[in-house]
């Protein structure tokens, strides 16, 4: 899987990587675009809330470190995806990442956190355009994290295609 993980970590744990940053930070908050992201989050928050989001979950089994155990997946009205989560982690450090989808299935936010065992985090806040291009990036860092974290949240770990992401193949199947 595309987003597994596994593929997170290993990216946490290199250099950023250079993105493209059209909005300057200061302005980001205020930028029309992000403030349509802000409006689907709450969207989607409030479908959830009051149970109109359908709930697919798939538990997988733990086979290796650094894979995702939990994966999610909640449908709206209309058959689009509105929300995925998947989590997972290695001995020090768990990780969820959260990404919500406008009423036409596309990603237009993401929010990573890994809580490490001392405590620390890193939070990431991913905003993105019509056709997922990342247009402002916030991180919030808690503490000290232990190792290395990468200053964007890698966009292999972004999932664009949630139902994919779900019914990507268990890293465990066939193996003892």
């Amino acid at each position: 899987m595309r987003g597994t993980i596994a593929i997170t970590l290993a990216l946490l744990l290199t250099a950023a990587t250079a993105q493209a940053d059209p909005i300057p930070p200061r302005r980001g908050r205020y930028h029309p675009r992000v403030k349509v992201a802000r409006k689907v989050f709450k969207e989607v928050g409030r479908l959830k809330k009051k149970g109109k989001l359908e709930l697919t979950e798939k538990k997988l089994k733990v086979c290796q470190p650094g894979q995702d155990t939990v994966r999610r997946m909640w449908v709206g009205p209309g058959g689009k995806a509105r929300l995925y989560q998947y989590e997972g982690g290695t001995d020090d450090r768990a990780i969820r990442a959260t990404f919500y989808y406008d009423r036409a299935g596309r990603l237009v936010f993401a929010l990573a956190e890994a809580t490490y065992h001392n405590s620390a985090s890193v939070v990431y806040r991913v905003y993105l355009n019509g056709k997922g291009k990342r247009v402002w990036q916030r991180r919030r860092v808690k503490g000290k994290p232990q190792g290395m974290y990468s200053s964007t949240w890698p966009e292999a770990a972004m999932i664009h295609a949630p139902r994919k992401a779900l019914a990507a193949a268990d890293p465990c199947k066939g193996k003892k």
